[in-house]
């Protein structure tokens, strides 16, 4: 089975998702909750970098992203 992988914005957004309804605030927790939600799904450079972008936006402006359902 071949399964694609999420682009840049789909990894965004679902971290946005995991922070405005989860209420998740940091990498490790989003980043392994991510791996058991999405198994192969993603590259994890690329969700590694995803998750601190979101999470220095957040930080830097103090309310939650849009949250975008994949």
């Amino acid at each position: 089975m071949i399964v694609e992988k999420m682009t840049k914005e789909e990894l965004e957004d679902l971290v946005a998702c995991y922070i405005k309804v989860e209420g998740y605030t940091d990498l490790r927790s989003i980043y392994y909750v991510m791996r058991q939600e999405y198994p192969g799904e993603f590259d994890s450079k690329e969700a590694l970098s995803a998750i601190r972008k979101v999470l220095k936006e957040e930080r830097a402006q103090g309310r939650p992203r849009c949250c975008n359902q994949i």
